[in-house]
């Protein structure tokens, strides 16, 4: 009888809980907060956000100054907010190549090389073992994917007759790069030639490459019960910075890419510093070099132990309505963990609602800096509003703080505050990814 008592009683309170939550909510997590971080974030000042400019600076500083206005701890390791680290930009250098003895145009139109390292010699083409051919009969395109995915030195062969296909690859790749391993990984040439085996040959390349400073943005409140346990939450700050003039504009500001899912993790790192403290720690991360390849958080995931991540929630782009009406987004990935579910559970009696992401065909779950931790078994996905198959102001000079529905950011970042209560507090723990 005391038992249920006792049942009956947590099942009278529970609205009441959720009640008083969604009251804090609303009062630390206010639109004119909201409006005042994404307004900095996105102001021309700013300079677009772009990685490794005195924009981008401006914006980390500006992060870190929240972060320690709202007294959070730092990273175990760090002496401030910022978690620095290189990465090296990789620009095509001198090449020669010669094949049967004949040497290849030192035009680059005719060779793309993949590589992470400053020099390569290899003074015996014949001795390298992988020699790819595409044929004039054969797809390049689909070709392209599955030699690259081969974790080894090679030279793939590429018949004249793809001379189109392959001048996209070259004004694409054979351009400057970044990377944060250095001299590591297999060197990968595709060659145009008319030649269809290798007899006979040698390959000299020499890159340029110098050393950059990049900068995430990490701060931290301390779990009790379950303090080596972390729930992150995250959005990658940086942007495309200054493009070619349209109408007398050339910045290209980022309000909703990414300046709205930033001013989610500030607006949380508030909310959850002036609540009850949580059970498990939180990490709250502005990631940079998002658009260079997800450098930002590749570097985090490496620095991290990913066993003691119990789940990652990043904010993309939600300073729009989505397809399904007001108070609503979606979660990539949704059927990869158990993630979304509690997510979801969590948002019943409250009028906001999370639902699977409706554009699959786009790959949202690999394009932003969840993957990352997703790789190494992390229920890390993440939570955006766009409408990415119709929005005309992604990646364009014309993604200003006017185009972004106030409300609609407000109203997610309390949505966010609310479905990750459970994770937050140690009562609901997500199944791991698939690691491959």
């Amino acid at each position: 009888m005391r038992l249920f008592s006792i049942i009956l009683a947590v099942i009278i309170c529970q609205p009441y809980l959720l009640q008083a939550q969604q009251t804090a909510v609303e009062e630390i997590i206010t639109r004119d907060k909201v409006t005042q971080v994404v307004s900095a974030l996105s102001a021309d000042s700013m300079q677009g956000r772009e990685a490794f400019t005195p924009g981008i600076e401006k914006a980390a500083e500006y992060i870190s100054g929240k972060f320690g206005q709202f007294r959070l701890d730092t990273l175990e390791g760090l002496n401030s907010y910022h978690q620095r680290f290189p990465i090296y930009r990789i620009q095509p250098g001198e090449v020669e190549i010669s094949i049967n003895g004949n040497r290849i145009s030192e035009d680059h139109g005719n060779y793309v090389i993949f590589s992470r390292h400053k020099e390569v010699n290899w003074e015996q083409l014949e001795e390298i073992k992988t020699v790819e051919r595409v044929t004039s009969d054969q797809n390049l395109r689909n070709r392209y994917g599955p030699i690259r995915q081969m974790n080894k030195d090679l030279i793939v062969l590429v018949d004249t007759a793809h001379r189109s296909t392959f001048d996209q690859l070259v004004r694409f790749f054979n351009r400057p790069t970044r990377t944060l391993e250095l001299g590591s990984g297999p060197t990968q040439v595709f060659l145009l030639t008319t030649e269809d085996s290798i007899k006979s040959g040698s390959l000299s390349i020499e890159q340029r490459v110098e050393k950059q400073v990049a900068s995430n943005i990490v701060g931290k409140i301390t779990g009790s019960s379950l303090k080596d346990e972390y729930v992150i939450f995250s959005a990658h700050y940086d942007h495309i910075g200054i493009r070619e003039p349209v109408k007398g504009d050339s910045i290209a500001n980022g309000a909703d890419d990414n300046a709205s899912g930033t001013t989610a993790v500030i607006s949380l790192a508030e909310y959850y510093k002036r609540t009850a403290p949580p059970e498990r720690t939180i990490l709250f991360v502005a990631f940079t070099a998002e658009e260079l390849g997800l450098l930002g958080s590749r570097y985090f995931s490496n620095q991290i132990d990913p066993e003691r991540v119990t789940a990652m929630i990043n904010l993309e782009m939600i300073g729009k309505p989505s397809q399904f009406g007001p108070r609503s987004a979606y979660l990539t990935g949704y059927d990869r963990s158990t993630l979304g579910k509690i997510l979801k559970n969590n948002l019943t009696d409250t009028p906001y609602s999370l639902h699977p992401d409706p554009y699959p065909e786009q790959n949202l779950f690999y394009r932003s800096d969840n993957a990352s931790l997703a790789r190494k078994g992390v229920p890390a996905h993440s939570i955006s509003s766009v409408q990415i198959d119709q929005d005309s102001y992604y990646h364009t000079v014309d993604d200003e703080l006017s185009t972004l529905n106030l409300d609609h950011l407000t109203d997610m970042i309390r949505a966010i505050a609310l479905s990750a209560r459970e994770i937050v507090e140690g009562k609901a723990t997500p199944n791991r990814i698939e690691s491959n």
